[in-house]
């Protein structure tokens, strides 16, 4: 099991540094603790966006989604703070972010300029978190698609074939298909490296197995 885990992080180099024990501001309790396996998740007010924030020591990442092409943005970036974030793209969108009393609340900026206030909780529902096909023959036919899911039964999608973005359909449980071919999905979140009781404790973020099989409609 190890060895598969080094292996995507080998293969996907998207990971992130391991969440060091910093006490968060006003929580009184580890930040790793707090934001657990799949991180916070939460809506944008005044959108149907649904955002979805995974913090490591040092890099952070967060997608923000509504369902179509009016908001779907992917956001990577460092972090002195955990518990102080300022994430951007290259298309100009950024998300600002600060932890108070256990809740990330902030403001996330689109590319057209808009911008609007969010709330993110610790995710708490087994399925709740940051998914996304990645691989080589996505990155090579130019397909990205990515879902925020707040609980079993809701969550936003979006699809981008080249230029081209859609909504995308609900979150698989393995692969999504599109155009006839077959892309793998994965699934942020912070696992150990090593098992329990054996040290040293290293949660790392990073795209690991599959969606749950509980996957099975969108909504909300």
């Amino acid at each position: 099991m190890i060895k598969q885990w080094l292996a995507l992080i080998l293969v996907f180099g998207v990971v992130l540094p391991a969440c060091k024990q910093v006490a968060s501001p006003g929580t009184g309790q580890n930040f790793f603790a707090l934001q657990g396996e799949n991180g916070f998740v939460g809506r944008v007010d005044g959108t149907d966006a649904f955002v979805s924030i995974l913090i490591g020591d040092s890099i952070a990442v967060a997608y923000v989604c509504n369902g179509n092409a009016e908001i779907s943005e992917w956001f990577k970036g460092s972090v002195v703070d955990p518990a102080a974030v300022t994430l951007n793209n290259s298309e100009g969108a950024q998300i600002v972010g600060q932890l108070q009393n256990g809740i990330f609340r902030g403001q996330v900026t689109m590319r057209d300029g808009r911008s609007f206030s969010f709330e993110a909780e610790p995710g708490v529902a087994e399925s709740a978190g940051i998914y996304r096909v990645m691989g080589t023959d996505a990155a090579t036919d130019s397909v990205d698609a990515g879902w925020v899911r707040i609980s079993e039964t809701e969550e936003r999608g979006a699809l981008r074939v080249g230029s081209s973005f859609r909504t995308a359909t609900a979150l698989p449980q393995s692969n999504a298909t599109v155009g006839g071919r077959s892309y793998p999905v994965f699934r942020f979140q912070i696992r150990r490296l090593l098992p329990p009781g054996i040290a040293p404790f290293v949660p790392i973020p990073y795209p690991n197995l599959p969606p749950p099989a509980d996957t099975t409609k969108s909504g909300g």
